[in-house]
């Protein structure tokens, strides 16, 4: 199984620049999407979902930052949205794939921002 994980810095800008062209180069079995910056109906609704891959994620309170996504070539045993951390669930930072016999997550790690 082949995994690929990108920091798209906003999908639908990541998209109209090349982003499924990139993706369809790398024969990626699962992709890993950190901080899409939308809300998680929007991807589907705005066909952000690249042929022949099914789409999950999570997305946060606000869109200016953060949301993770998993997009899959094979269907998952489960997905775990958040992982039972209200702050980090609010900011979208974590989606988990199960498979047979691995298991993948799409993480977006904070910022560590001055000295606190």
């Amino acid at each position: 199984m082949r995994v690929v994980s990108i920091s798209v810095n906003g999908l639908a800008r990541a998209v109209e620049n090349g982003f499924f062209d990139w993706l369809a180069d790398q024969d990626a079995d699962v992709v890993c999407v950190q901080d899409h910056r939308m809300r998680a109906y929007e991807i589907e609704d705005q066909n952000l979902i690249p042929e022949g891959y099914e789409a999950y994620f999570i997305d946060g309170e606000l869109n200016e930052h953060g949301g993770v996504g998993i997009y899959t070539r094979h269907f998952p045993k489960a997905i775990m949205y958040g992982f039972a951390n209200e702050q980090a669930d609010r900011e979208g930072r974590f989606i988990q794939a199960d498979f047979d016999k691995v298991s993948v997550a799409s993480v977006l790690a904070p910022c560590a921002l001055g000295r606190e």
